[in-house]
Parts: structure tokens; C-alpha cells; sequence
């Protein structure tokens, strides 16, 4: 249990920083911290849900793109938070993509001092 809140917690703190930095380039936040605790946990639970199947899904073409194509599953999953969060606005593929990529260069960072 203290894992999934240590997760849910360094998820939101990559979210905020990939928003502070995305902000203005075609992605928007409404409301304060409490959004961003808000997004983080949709975040994961479509990650946890849906990414899976996602994967599962497009299996050949993660091995044909030697798994570049996850970043794009990544992307996608991302703009599917975007919908579900009403408070979380992304203008289109190409935002979402780098900021999915920023939320899984910090994530990983702080994990590495982070342990369960």
C-alpha cells in the first residue's frame, strides 16, 4: 500500500514538472495542485488498465519498431487521461507525445531515488 501511494506521489511530481514545462505548447491545466493529484491518478489507473491490452494489442508493431511504437501507446494514453479528466486539455498527438515522454524521464529519475 505505501508503494502505490510512494508511485501515485512521484507520478504527480513528473506530471507537474512535464506540465510546467508543456505548458503553453498546446497543453493546459485548470484548478491547482489538487488537479494535478487528480490527473496523476487517472493516469495510472489507465495505465494500469488499459495499457496493457493496448500493448498486448500492438505487440507487432512494438517488436517490428524495436519498441519505439510504445512511445506512441504512451502518447495515446496520455490523451485518453485528457479525456477522462475534465480539468486536463491537450491540443493533439504531437503534445501529448513529448509530454509523455518528459512524464516518463522524470518518473524514472525520481524513482531511482525513490524506494518502495
Amino acid at each position: 500500500m505505501r508503494g502505490m501511494f510512494i508511485r501515485w506521489f512521484t507520478l504527480t511530481f513528473a506530471i507537474a514538472i512535464a506540465l510546467s514545462i508543456m505548458n503553453g505548447h498546446g497543453l493546459s491545466v485548470a484548478g491547482g495542485p489538487m488537479s494535478i493529484f487528480w490527473i496523476a491518478a487517472v493516469y495510472g489507473l489507465v495505465n494500469a488498465f488499459i495499457r496493457p491490452i493496448a500493448k498486448f494489442l500492438s505487440c507487432p508493431l512494438i517488436i517490428l519498431t524495436f519498441g519505439l511504437f510504445t512511445l506512441v501507446i504512451n502518447a495515446l494514453m496520455l490523451m485518453l487521461t485528457a479525456q477522462f479528466s475534465p480539468n486536463f486539455v491537450i491540443a493533439g498527438f504531437w503534445p501529448a507525445f513529448w509530454t509523455s515522454i518528459l512524464i516518463s524521464i522524470f518518473s524514472s529519475m525520481v524513482n531511482l531515488f525513490v524506494e518502495d
